[in-house]
């Protein structure tokens, strides 16, 4: 998480973050967005966790890849899966 974090100041993002509580940072598009703007495309292409109906009939480049990457990590994590593997596979 905190990698992940580091990364998103790189793209630019500067929203203050809550010490022991994500969740503002996590729910932030601004986050996803900065983030996305410092990973390599090839990379977020392979992370699928779900098939959406709404996503379904849309192209990758139709839907943002920071809104492709925030609705595989809101699966993750509504699976019940630790928020640190999300990341770190993400930035393997």
């Amino acid at each position: 998480m905190e990698t992940a974090i580091k990364k998103a100041r790189q793209g630019g993002y500067t929203a203050p973050l809550h010490k022991d509580d994500y969740a503002p940072t996590l729910l932030d598009p601004l986050f996803w967005q900065a983030l996305v703007k410092v990973l390599p495309i090839p990379k977020i292409k392979l992370i699928t966790h779900g098939n959406w109906d709404e996503m379904a009939n849309m192209s990758i480049e139709e839907m943002p890849m920071w809104k492709y990457l925030w609705h595989n990590f809101i699966e993750h994590i509504s699976d019940g899966k630790p928020i640190d593997d999300f990341f770190n596979n993400l930035l393997k």
